[in-house]
């Protein structure tokens, strides 16, 4: 079976040009397909329970436990969705975990059941009645030109997963619809309300936002661990402690649900170590934190993502073919 991590690349290298380009949608063109030509287009707008509130939101602020990420020197920004993007096969439903601490994992590890079964992501299929949140790249079920592009797609070879069947292709401009958020609908969210960050926006959050080194470092949540990332301008709650990561070291951060309760409350959003699936089999349940980006690396096989592990976190790519974690983000 193949590494999936196969370089490590310096976060403080300089932004790629392609992956701080195309975030519009396309309204049409001469050189699109028909299917692409007759698409409607996609409304970005904003999930109900934000729905006259998110406009109002300024650096630093939290409407309800939704903190504001800045991602770019321009000063956008952005919220997390409420959790980890979750898909059923067998009704076709697309939705977040219930809550940030929530994964799939194998058949021992994980706490995400369905009519009181437990679900796998080893279980995936087209008729998986259980859910899954560990996708190949640009799997969101649009027909990209790729040869494997549903959400329950286990090829095992890179090149099926290249969007209009090339490997330069991002799901951004004429193939955002390969993103999951600008695709499906989720939840009660309409499509196009939710998105995945690019490698440059990833980037720019980990490293160069203002305080951004203050405002990461592992952690765990009633006992499941993962990565906690703390909104711009952050500040701790009355009782609750924090110790940010540093390049060379984190100090895990304990908190039990009353603990994190207070903390998702000011914004703090948890990304869990989901682990990675390969075909059917899944690995590094509750040690591998990878979740994927909505720009490739640029070579034939790879994608960028993020690994948040235990000696910092890390702008990686793995093979397209990988199941990894989504988090999707919705613009202000």
């Amino acid at each position: 079976m193949k590494a999936l991590i196969i370089l490590f690349v310096l976060l403080m290298s300089v932004m790629s040009a392609s992956a701080q380009s195309e975030l519009m949608l396309p309204l049409g063109a001469d050189s699109l397909t028909e299917e692409l030509r007759s698409a409607d287009a996609v409304y970005w707008g904003y999930p109900t329970r934000l729905s006259g509130q998110v406009p109002e939101l300024q650096c630093g602020q939290t409407t309800a436990g939704i903190g504001v990420f800045t991602i770019n020197e321009s000063g956008g920004q952005v919220t997390f969705s409420p959790g980890n993007l979750q898909y059923q096969a067998s009704t076709g439903m697309w939705r977040f975990a219930e809550h940030q601490y929530d994964y799939v994992g194998d058949s021992v590890k994980g706490n995400v059941y369905e009519n009181g079964v437990k679900c796998d992501n080893a279980l995936i299929s087209s008729s998986y009645s259980g859910w899954i949140d560990l996708f190949g790249w640009g799997t969101s079920g649009w027909s990209s030109g790729a040869n494997a592009y549903m959400p329950y797609s286990t090829s095992t070879n890179y090149y099926d997963y290249y969007p209009g069947g090339n490997y330069l292709n991002n799901l951004t401009g004429v193939y955002a619809r390969a993103d999951w958020g600008v695709y499906n609908q989720i939840g009660a969210d309409a499509a196009g309300t939710w998105r995945t960050l690019t490698e440059s926006e990833w980037r720019y959050v980990l490293r160069s936002r203002a305080n951004a080194s203050q405002l990461q470092g592992q952690g765990t949540v009633n006992g499941v661990a993962g990565f906690i990332l703390l909104p711009d301008g952050w500040v701790a709650p009355a009782g609750i402690s924090f110790t940010a990561g540093t390049d060379i070291g984190y100090t895990i951060n304990t908190y039990s649900l009353t603990q994190w309760a207070l903390l998702e409350q000011t914004g703090a959003v948890f990304l869990v170590a989901s682990g990675l699936r390969y075909e059917m089999f899944v690995n590094e349940v509750q040690s591998y934190t990878g979740y994927w980006s909505a720009t490739s690396y640029g070579s034939n096989e790879s994608a960028w993502n993020f690994d948040f592990a235990s000696w910092g976190a890390f702008l990686i790519y793995a093979y397209r073919e990988n199941g990894l974690s989504v988090r999707l983000v919705q613009d202000l």
